[in-house]
């Protein structure tokens, strides 16, 4: 077998096919990030509302995850602001990626936590003060933009031998 040949690797359980060359199916941080960020909305509550948020520290890690379902014993439709909830789990990060463009108290309070970019999924709002807010303490944001338009996960990729 030379270096160029598939090869069988087991770590923790999981049995992964290793190849010498970029898979097909690579996500791009922003991408792996962004993808992360709509799991996250998936655990909310149901409705039009619905927002999620993740944020990073400088290495990359996810330190804090949140959805605007609001944290309760039961799963009821009360909902907060994704970022807000976000926010309050952390002291202080590097970059947030949300689905949506925060509301401009969000961005007051990203602001307040010390966030540097903010990477969002649409821009649901016409409303220019959450990114006259962002301009004035420095805060970059961009919309998140991929080729891809699915990102599936295959359980069945994985063995337990």
């Amino acid at each position: 077998m030379n270096s160029s040949d598939n090869k069988l690797a087991k770590t923790n359980g999981l049995c992964l096919s290793v190849k010498n060359e970029k898979r097909s199916d690579y996500l791009e941080w922003d991408e792996y990030f962004m993808a992360m960020t709509f799991l996250e909305l998936r655990r909310g509550a149901p409705g039009h509302n619905n927002n999620a948020a993740i944020i990073l520290n400088q290495r990359k890690i996810i330190i804090s995850m949140a959805n605007s379902c609001l944290d309760t014993n039961k799963h009821e439709l009360h909902t907060s602001h994704a970022e807000y909830k976000a926010l309050q789990k952390i002291q202080e990060g590097n970059v947030m990626y949300t689905t949506s463009f925060p509301c401009d108290k969000c961005a007051e309070a990203i602001a307040q936590a010390g966030i540097k970019e903010i990477v969002f999924y649409q821009n649901n709002t016409d409303d220019n003060i959450a990114k006259e807010l962002c301009d004035k303490y420095g805060i970059t944001y961009r919309q998140f933009n991929t080729k891809k338009k699915r990102i599936e996960l295959d359980f069945s990729q994985f063995c337990d031998d």
